[in-house]
């Protein structure tokens, strides 16, 4: 279906560059990262300069997964997972450990990126696995 390989190619470019700038953000802006967007005290610009180095590794793999989703369906599969955790680990910090810092519409983004692509790594089954 034409519409499911737009979805796809869209989704990973999307999310892709996002994932890119951000995790440019992270790696030459981390204070101002820190105080605009991730404010999870204490500052340590250390692990947000960590946290920036596997953004790009998540980002490139999708940019690159774009050129054939059915070969690197694994690994766009795999970014998805990692997302997941991503939204499940703001979950955690943000309602339970500190509920003060509770934001429902940058969690609810977080879970829509990691559905969208995971649901881009399913679409991107070959059709035979699909119609079955």
């Amino acid at each position: 279906m034409k519409w499911r390989q737009s979805y796809i190619q869209s989704v990973l470019v999307a999310v892709g560059l996002f994932y890119m700038v951000t995790a440019g953000l992270l790696l030459l802006a981390p204070l101002w990262f820190f105080e605009n967007v991730g404010d999870y005290p204490p500052y340590n610009r250390h692990f947000i300069g960590d946290a920036g180095s596997f953004m790009i590794a998540l980002g490139l793999v999708l940019l690159w997964a774009v050129r054939d989703p059915i070969r690197y369906r694994p690994m766009i599969a795999i970014v998805g997972a990692a997302s997941l955790v991503h939204a499940i680990n703001h979950i955690i910090d943000d309602f339970i450990l500190n509920p003060s810092t509770f934001s429902i519409m940058s969690n609810m983004t977080l879970f829509i990126i990691a559905f969208a692509i995971l649901l881009a790594a399913w679409w991107a089954a070959p059709q035979s696995q699909v119609a079955q």
